[in-house]
């Protein structure tokens, strides 16, 4: 856990992959392009008992995505094994999320999982991983695992740093 970049803004090498998803309200979505923001956070987990690691970042990203020009996604692409089906993962998600607001902001990926982490150049997927990227797609800022404050202010940091340039 911790941050794997510290630095207030990595330069843009390493682009977000192009992967389709759908959002649990059923749209269809092509990241990074649909994000929509000058600065963009994304929150990527890849199995359902790490929503309590995402749940960490929740309140600060929905508090930072209140300014113009940001906006925040959460993408699960849990792995398809056995008896666990796309249909399964959403109406799981859709049954134990009580903010409908929410599935808007939830992209599942499937298909496209072993893209995602082989373009992120992740490590595992036994964590999730909380990133800042441009209005271009670019990741500008990373970090792994349950928000830490000063994780916290270091995204609070990059995402006003990035709207500035």
């Amino acid at each position: 856990m911790g941050a794997i970049m510290n630095t207030l803004l990595l330069a843009a090498v390493l682009l977000f992959p192009t992967v389709h998803g759908s959002t649990v309200a059923t749209k269809d979505v092509m990241l990074p392009h649909d994000l929509g923001g000058k600065a963009n956070i994304v929150i990527v987990s890849f199995s359902e008992d790490q929503r309590v690691m995402a749940d960490t970042w929740l309140p600060l990203v929905k508090n930072i995505a209140e300014q113009p020009d940001v906006q925040y996604r959460e993408v699960i692409t849990p792995s398809l094994t056995g008896w666990l089906t796309e249909n399964t993962v959403d109406a799981v998600f859709s049954f134990r999320e009580r903010d409908p607001g929410v599935y808007e902001k939830t992209v599942t990926v499937y298909p496209n999982r072993e893209a995602l982490v082989r373009g992120l150049h992740l490590p595992t997927t036994h964590t999730i991983y909380t990133l800042l990227l441009d209005q271009s797609g670019y990741v500008r800022w990373r970090a792994d695992g349950s928000m830490t404050p000063l994780e916290g202010e270091q995204l609070r940091e990059a995402v006003t740093a990035l709207l500035k340039s």
